[in-house]
C-alpha cells in the first residue's frame, strides 16, 4: 500500500473500527483465497493478550492489509468493505476513505513513455494467412474476467507445440482489444523471450525499462530492482496495461517478469506455471483452436468452400495436431498445385500415422517440399542463411552483403517466406526493412548444413565485414547488426585471436557502451567463456588485473568502475564495499571511506561482492561449482537455489519435499549437485533438468556432509549414526561402510587422489580411512577441543582439524603434530572451510559473525567482515579460485565477499582506537576531528583535514584525560575542547597548540558551539556527565581570550539553543514546551517567554533570524507551528500528523520542508503558507533535511541519504547507511557530506568523476563511546 493510502486509512481507521466484522473479513479473504494472510492473521489474533478479542481482531484488520505488501491492498480493503459489511454502514466510510486518499495523493509526474504500450509498438507482425478466431478471443476474455475477480490480476498460459499458433492467437486478441473501448484499452507490454537466458533476460529488462521511462535516468542493475521500478511505472496508469510474455523457456524468468499486471504467457512448456505466485489458469492450445478453424486456414488458401474439403484433412488435423502453420504449409502447397488435392498422397499421410512423429519432423518435409520450386541457385543462398539466430532481425543490407547479391533479390527471396509464415519483416529503428527467421526454418538450414559449414559461413561474414573495416574494428560502422552480433559471430567461428582482440580493446568497449548498458558488455564476456581456455581466460584477467592497478588512464562510462572489474573475472563482481554494493542499483558513482567501529586495527576493508536473497527462510548451507561460475544454497524447507557468479542471476530453482537441507555439494563435471538432509537421506539433483535422479536412504539419523569423489562416480557421507557410507552416485547403493567413531560423525572429505578419506567426530578423534575397502588408516586424538572440520592440506601430505578453539594438524602418514596454526582463539569457532589449494583457511567465529581467512604456512590474517549479517551465520564456503567468500545466513541472505590477503598481524599497533569528536566544513573543505579512547588513560587529538582528494593528518601534542566534547570554529582557526569535569581549552587548529584553558567551571561540559562570528563560544554544562538531566547550564565564553560573559540557568531540561547574532540575544527552549530569551551583554533577566503544549522534538532556526519553526508533541499528536523570534508569537500552524518528523528552512528562507517518518516530505511557501509540492521516495523516516546554497537540491537524511533535485521533483541518488544518521555536515553545493551514523563515518561525494573512485586512500578505524 502506497504511503499516502496508508495514511487515509489510518486517519479513517477509528470511523472503519465501528463497522466492520473481523469474521466477515476472514470470510471475505478465504473467498479471495488469500491463505498466507489468513493464516498469518489467525495466529496473531490467537495469541494476543488482548482481554477482548474481538477489539483486537480489528486492529489487526489494518496490519493484515497494509503490513504484507499485497499488491492493490487499499483497493483490495474498499472491495472487503463492500462485499462483508452492512451496505448502508459501509458506504459512508469508503466515500471517505477515497476522498481522503484523493487528498494526500501527490501530484506526481507520471515517467511513463505510453508510446512503449501502444497496441501495436514492438509487436510482431501477424501471418500473411491468419483466419481470425473470435470464439477463442471470447474465452479468453471470460478467463480473464474470473481471474480480476478472484484474484484482481492473474496469469494466463497457453501451452502448446511450436507452431501451434500460440503467438498468432494473442497477436490477434490483442490488437483486436486494444481499441479504446476495447477490453484491453491500458495498453500492452509485449515481450518476447525465446532462447535467451537469464544473464540475457536481465539486458532485456534493462532495454525495456529504459524503453518504458521518457526521463534519463539511472537503470537498475538487479533484476529486483528493474522488477519494482518498472512496476512502479505501471501501477500509476489508471488502466494497468496488460502484458504478454511470448515463447517462454526458462520457468525463473517469471519470477522477476511479474509486473502486478493481466499476463498471457505463450509457451511449450505446460509446467512452467510452478515457478508463478498469483491465480493462473494453465490452457492448451488445443482448448482453443478447433478442427473447425484449421479447416478455415485451408479453405481461404485453397478458395474452395468448407463443406467441399475432402475427408482426408480431418486426418491431416489430427496427425498435426491443430498446428496451424502446418495448415498454412499445406493450404500453399494445394494451391500452388496444378491438380489440386494431388499433394495429399495416402501414403504420405500413413508414414504419419503409422508413428506418432514430432511436428519438427512435418514441418522439416513440408519446407523440404516447398524448397524443390526454388532454384538451385536460390537454394544455395538459402543454406547459407543458419548463421542468423532465430528471431534475430537482419537488415536487408546486412543479407544483401552477405548474399553477394542485390536488394531486389534478397527481398524477392524474403517474400518466398514471409508468404509461407517462416519469416517475418519490420522497419527496424534507421527506416530501413529487416527480416527475422522463424525457429523452424533456422533449425532446418542448421541440419542440413554441416557444422564445418557453418564455421566456414561465420568466417565469411566476418571477413567481409573486417575488409570493410580494413582490420580495424573500432572503424566497424553499426549497420543495426554487427555491433550487436560480432562477438557471436566470431565465437562461432571459433576465432580465439579475434575475441581476445575485442575484449582488450578500450575504444571498442568505448563503442559497445556508448548506446547499450554494461551489462550488454558483460554478457559477451560470458558468452567468451565457452571458446576460452584456463589459460587463455587468465591471460584476460591478469590484463585487466593490470588496468584496475591504473585504472585513472581509463575512461570506459560511468559505470566504467564497475566494468573495470566486473570483466576481470567471472566471480568478481566489483571491489565497492559493503554500503555501496547495496546502493549499486542509484550510486554507481559514490566515493567514500569509512572508519569502522571495532575494537582490533586492522588496515583494510571488507568488500561486499554481491547480496543474494534466494529464499524468505533462513538459509543452512552454500556451495560453489569447482569451475566457480555457479554458486548453491540450501534452506530449512527444502528450496535450492543456483545463481551464476557473474551477474549473481538465479540459474535453476528446485524443492526437497524432504524437509530441511543440511548441506550442498556440485559434482566435479558441475551437472549435479548432492543435498543431504537432516532426515537422514541424500539426494542428487541434475542441474539442467532440476529432477531428482538417486536418492540414497541408509542413514538412520542426520548427515552432516556428503562429498563427491574427485572423478565424480562415488559420493562420502558422515551422519549423526556415528557412520561414514560410500555410496555409487547414479544407482544409490552402498558401496562401503566404516566403522569406527564412537559418537556422531561431524566432517569428511576426500583427498586429492580420491584414495584416503579423513573425518572427526565428538569422540574426539580425527581418522583416515581407505576409501576402497574402508579400513581405518590412521587415528589422531584431541583432548580439550570439540572438532567441527577437517580436511586433507599441503598436497595431502597433513591432516588438518579445526575445533572449536584452535586448528590441530598432523602429518597424514605418520599421526605426529605440525607445529602450525598452534595459537588459541579466544571466541568460539562456528564454521571452517579451505581453499581449493589449500592454502588458505577461512573460519567463523560464533555469535560476532567474524570471519577471517588465515594463511595456513606463514599463519598471518586478515578480517573478511564482521557485521555482514543480522543474525547468526550458518555457513561459509570459499571460491576455487580463494577469492571470494559466501557467507550463509539465519537473515536470508546470502552474501559474497572479496578475500584480503593475510597479512602479519604479530606486530600490534599501539595506537588505540579513535572516535569521532568533530566535523564540519571549512570553505568547503571538510574537516574531521577524532580522538583516542581510553577516557581515563588519557587522550590524544587528530584532525583530518580535506586536501584535494586525500586526507592530511595533524596530531596534538598534548595528552588529556576525559575529553567529552569538540567543535570546531566556522572560520576554521579555532578547536575548543570540553572535557568531563569542567574544563575548556582552546587550541590553534593548524598547530593544535592551547591558546588557552578555562577550569574549574564545577559541572560537567555537554556541548561547544561557536557563534557564526566565532567571537563567543557557548558551553552546555550540567551536574552528570552521563544521565538523563533536570538542570542544564549555557555559559558564554570569548573565543577570543577565554574571558567569561554570562552564565545562564533553566530548571528543565534544555532542547536546543541558538544566539541570535543579529540582536545578541541567546535563544533556548526547554522540553516542556517553554522558549526563553536573554541579553548576552546585559541584564540576567529573561526578555521574553512564551510556553506551548507539548514537548519540542526538532527545530529549525531560519538564517534571517526572523522565525523558528518548531514540532510539538503531544500525547500522540504532533504539530509543527512557525514561531516568530521578533515579536515572539506562533504566527502559523503549518500541519498536524503525528508522523512529522523533522522540518528545515531553505538559505532564502522562502521554503520550508517538513518530513514524515513514512518517507515523505512537503514543501511550503514560507509567505502565503501554500503547500508546493509533495515528494516520497526516502526509504523509512526522515529525521533531518538540508538545502543546498542554492535551495535547489535537498538532502534527506535517516537509514539513508537521498539527494533530490527540486527543480526536476526526482531523487538524483540514494545512498543507504548501517543506522540512523546522527551528524550531518555538508559543503555549500551538498556535493560532499559527512555522516556520523554512530557505527560509521561517511564521506561521500555525489555522482564523482570516474577518476576519483576509490581514490580516498585513509582507512582508519573509529571505536564509540
Amino acid at each position: 500500500m502506497k504511503s499516502y493510502e496508508l495514511k487515509a486509512v489510518i486517519d479513517k481507521w477509528q470511523d472503519l473500527l465501528s463497522i466492520v466484522s473481523p469474521d466477515d473479513m476472514l470470510m471475505y479473504m478465504s473467498q479471495k483465497e488469500l491463505y498466507d494472510v489468513c493464516q498469518w492473521f489467525e495466529r496473531v489474533t490467537s495469541t494476543g493478550k488482548s482481554k477482548n478479542r474481538q477489539d483486537y481482531k480489528k486492529e489487526k484488520i489494518l496490519e493484515c492489509f497494509t503490513g504484507l505488501e499485497l499488491p492493490n491492498a487499499f483497493d483490495l480493503l474498499i472491495d472487503a468493505l463492500s462485499t462483508t459489511t452492512n451496505q448502508s454502514n459501509s458506504t459512508s466510510i469508503i466515500d471517505a476513505l477515497i476522498q481522503r486518499q484523493r487528498q494526500l495523493s501527490p501530484a506526481k509526474i507520471n515517467n511513463l513513455n505510453t508510446n512503449a504500450i501502444k497496441a501495436d509498438a514492438f509487436m510482431p507482425s501477424l501471418p500473411k494467412h491468419y483466419q481470425p478466431n473470435l470464439q477463442a478471443e471470447s474465452y479468453i476474455i471470460e478467463i480473464l474476467q474470473n481471474l480480476k475477480a478472484k484474484y484482481l490480476n492473474g496469469w494466463i498460459i497457453l501451452h502448446g507445440p511450436q507452431g501451434s499458433g500460440k503467438t498468432t492467437l494473442v497477436n490477434q486478441f490483442i490488437r483486436n482489444q486494444a481499441a479504446p473501448n476495447g477490453y484491453l484499452s491500458g495498453g500492452v507490454l509485449w515481450i518476447s523471450l525465446g532462447q535467451i537466458n537469464m544473464n540475457q533476460t536481465l539486458i532485456l529488462m534493462q532495454q525495456l525499462y529504459k524503453r518504458l521511462n521518457k526521463q534519463k535516468c539511472t537503470i537498475p542493475s538487479t533484476m529486483k530492482g528493474l522488477q519494482m521500478s518498472i512496476s512502479s511505472l505501471l501501477e500509476n496508469q489508471p488502466i494497468r496495461p496488460f502484458v504478454v510474455l511470448d515463447d517462454v523457456r526458462e520457468p525463473n524468468q517469471l519470477l522477476y517478469l511479474n509486473f502486478n499486471c493481466d499476463t498471457i504467457i505463450t509457451t511449450t512448456n505446460a509446467n512452467i506455471a510452478s515457478k508463478l505466485n498469483r491465480g493462473n489458469i494453465i490452457l492448451n492450445i488445443k482448448d482453443v483452436i478447433t478442427g473447425e478453424h484449421c479447416k478455415k486456414i485451408i479453405a481461404t488458401l485453397t478458395e474452395t468452400l468448407i463443406l467441399n474439403l475432402p475427408t482426408i484433412i480431418d486426418q491431416l488435423i489430427q496427425i498435426s495436431d491443430y498446428s496451424t502453420l502446418i495448415m498454412i504449409l499445406f493450404g500453399i502447397l494445394i494451391q500452388q498445385d496444378n491438380n489440386k488435392w494431388s499433394v495429399f498422397d495416402s501414403q504420405w499421410l500413413s508414414k504419419y500415422q503409422s508413428k506418432h512423429y514430432e511436428p519438427e519432423v512435418i514441418f522439416y518435409d513440408l519446407i523440404e517440399m516447398h524448397l524443390r520450386k526454388c532454384s538451385e541457385e536460390d537454394i544455395n543462398q538459402i543454406v547459407q542463411l543458419g548463421i542468423f539466430n532465430e528471431q534475430t532481425v537482419i537488415p536487408i543490407k546486412v543479407l544483401s552483403m552477405y548474399l553477394g547479391t542485390n536488394q531486389q533479390y534478397c527481398s524477392s527471396l524474403m517474400d518466398f517466406f514471409i508468404y509461407r509464415s517462416l519469416a517475418t519483416e519490420q522497419i527496424i529503428e534507421s527506416g530501413d526493412i529487416g527480416y527475422s527467421f522463424s525457429c523452424f526454418m533456422i533449425n532446418y538450414i542448421r541440419d542440413r548444413r554441416r557444422t564445418i559449414d557453418l564455421k566456414a559461413d561465420h568466417n565469411k561474414i566476418l571477413g567481409l565485414y573486417k575488409r570493410s573495416c580494413q582490420g580495424d574494428w573500432v572503424l566497424l560502422p553499426d549497420d543495426g547488426y554487427i555491433h550487436n552480433h560480432l562477438i557471436y559471430h566470431t565465437i562461432s567461428a571459433e576465432d580465439r585471436k579475434t575475441i581476445k582482440e575485442l575484449l582488450t580493446n578500450f575504444n571498442w568497449l568505448q563503442i559497445r557502451l556508448k548506446n547499450n548498458m554494461p551489462y550488454v558488455v558483460l554478457d559477451d564476456f560470458i558468452k567468451s567463456r565457452s571458446i576460452l581456455d584456463l589459460e587463455e581466460w587468465n591471460g584476460l584477467h591478469d590484463y585487466w588485473h593490470l588496468v584496475r592497478d591504473s585504472h585513472n588512464a581509463i575512461n570506459l562510462h560511468q559505470d566504467g568502475s564497475l566494468l573495470q572489474l566486473a570483466l576481470s573475472r567471472p566471480w568478481w563482481r566489483n571491489f565497492y564495499k559493503d554500503m555501496e554494493a547495496k546502493a549499486i542499483e542509484n550510486c554507481k558513482g559514490t566515493t567514500y571511506f569509512k572508519w569502522n567501529n571495532c575494537f582490533t586495527q586492522r588496515s583494510e576493508f571488507q568488500s561486499c561482492v554481491a547480496t543474494l536473497e534466494p529464499t524468505s527462510e533462513p538459509i543452512t548451507s552454500c556451495c560453489f561449482s569447482s569451475d566457480g561460475t555457479m554458486i548453491a544454497s540450501c534452506d530449512k524447507i527444502g528450496n535450492i537455489t543456483i545463481f551464476d557468479t557473474v551477474m549473481w542471476t538465479p540459474l535453476r530453482c528446485f524443492h526437497s519435499i524432504r524437509g530441511k537441507i543440511t548441506c550442498c555439494i556440485f559434482s566435479p563435471d558441475c551437472k549435479k549437485i548432492a543435498v543431504s538432509l537432516n532426515s537422514g537421506k541424500t539426494e542428487v539433483w541434475s542441474i539442467d533438468s532440476e529432477k531428482k535422479l538417486v536418492e540414497h536412504a541408509y542413514h538412520t539419523a542426520k548427515v552432516n556432509w556428503s562429498e563427491f569423489s574427485p572423478i565424480g562416480q562415488e559420493i562420502v557421507s558422515c551422519s549423526d549414526d556415528r557412520l561414514i557410507m560410500i555410496w555409487d552416485s547414479i544407482t544409490g547403493n552402498n558401496i562401503v561402510t566404516c566403522r569406527g567413531h564412537k559418537n556422531m560423525v561431524i566432517d569428511c572429505h576426500y583427498s586429492k587422489d580420491g584414495s584416503r578419506i579423513v573425518s572427526c567426530s565428538w569422540d574426539k578423534t580425527i581418522r583416515i580411512w581407505d576409501s576402497t575397502f574402508g579400513n581405518s588408516l590412521l587415528v589422531c586424538t584431541i583432548s580439550d577441543d570439540w572438532p567441527i572440520f577437517c580436511s586433507f592440506v599441503d598436497h595431502d601430505q597433513n591432516i588438518m582439524c579445526g575445533c572449536e578453539h584452535q586448528v590441530h594438524m598432523w602429518d597424514s602418514t605418520t599421526s605426529e603434530t605440525v607445529d602450525k596454526l598452534t595459537n588459541k582463539c579466544l571466541g568460539r569457532i562456528s564454521f571452517y572451510d579451505v581453499s581449493a589449494d589449500t592454502k588458505l583457511i577461512v573460519r567463523c567465529l560464533f555469535g560476532c559473525n567474524v570471519v577471517e581467512v588465515i594463511d595456513i604456512s606463514s599463519g598471518h590474517s586478515s578480517i573478511v567482515t564482521q557485521e555482514g549479517h543480522h543474525d547468526l551465520i550458518t555457513n561459509i564456503k570459499m571460491s576455487p579460485n580463494g577469492k571470494i567468500i559466501a557467507t550463509a545466513s539465519k537473515d536470508t541472505h546470502l552474501k559474497l565477499w572479496l578475500v584480503q590477503p593475510p597479512k602479519d598481524n604479530t606486530e600490534k599497533v599501539e595506537k588505540r582506537p579513535m572516535y569521532l569528536l568533530d566535523c564540519n566544513f571549512i570553505g568547503n573543505v571538510p574537516h574531521i576531528l577524532s580522538g583516542e579512547y581510553e577516557q581515563w588513560e588519557g587522550q590524544a587529538l587528530e584532525l583530518f583535514i580535506g586536501k584535494e582528494v586525500r586526507f592530511v593528518k595533524g596530531t596534538c601534542k598534548e595528552d588529556w584525560k576525559c575529553i567529552k566534547c569538540c567543535t570546531i570554529s566556522h572560520n576554521g582557526d579555532l578547536v575548543a575542547v570540553g572535557f568531563t569535569f569542567g574544563k575548556v581549552k582552546m587550541l590553534h587548529r593548524e598547530s593544535l597548540e592551547v591558546k588557552w584553558s578555562k577550569n574549574n567551571l564545577q559541572l560537567h561540559v555537554n556541548d561547544l558551539i561557536f557563534n557564526s562570528s566565532d567571537e563567543i563560544l557557548l558551553v552546555s554544562v550540567s551536574t552528570d556527565p552521563f544521565e538523563s538531566l533536570k538542570q542544564f547550564k549555557i555559559i558564554a565564553i570569548n573565543s577570543l581570550s577565554g574571558d567569561l560573559i554570562k552564565k545562564f540557568e533553566s530548571e528543565e531540561q534544555i532542547v536546543f539553543y541558538n544566539l541570535l547574532d543579529s540582536s545578541n540575544l541567546l535563544l533556548f527552549g526547554s522540553s516542556n514546551g517553554k522558549i526563553q530569551t536573554y541579553e548576552i551583554y546585559g541584564s540576567s533577566k529573561v526578555i521574553n517567554s512564551l510556553s506551548m503544549s507539548g514537548k519540542i522534538i526538532h527545530n529549525d532556526l531560519a538564517t534571517d533570524e526572523a522565525e523558528c519553526a518548531i514540532i510539538l508533541a503531544d500525547n500522540d499528536n504532533k504539530i509543527c507551528q512557525i514561531w516568530n523570534c521578533i515579536n515572539f508569537k506562533i504566527t502559523h500552524t503549518v500541519d498536524r500528523n503525528n508522523s512529522i518528523s523533522s522540518c528545515k528552512f531553505s538559505n532564502k528562507c522562502d521554503k520550508l520542508a517538513v518530513g514524515y517518518n513514512y518517507g515523505d516530505f512537503k514543501i511550503w511557501e514560507t509567505t502565503s503558507w501554500e503547500l508546493l509540492s509533495c515528494f516520497n521516495g526516502h526509504h523509512g523516516s526522515i529525521q533531518s533535511l538540508h538545502f543546498s546554497v542554492d535551495d535547489k537540491l535537498i538532502l534527506t537524511c535517516g537509514k539513508c541519504v537521498t539527494w533530490w533535485n527540486l527543480t526536476e521533483c526526482k531523487i538524483m541518488q540514494q545512498f543507504p547507511l548501517q543506522n540512523c544518521a546522527k551528524v550531518i555536515k555538508y559543503n555549500d553545493s551538498l556535493h560532499t557530506i559527512i555522516i556520523d551514523d554512530e557505527q560509521y563515518l561517511y564521506v561521500l561525494s555525489h555522482i564523482t568523476p570516474i577518476d576519483r573512485i576509490g581514490s580516498f586512500s585513509l582507512k582508519r578505524n573509529l571505536r564509540r563511546k
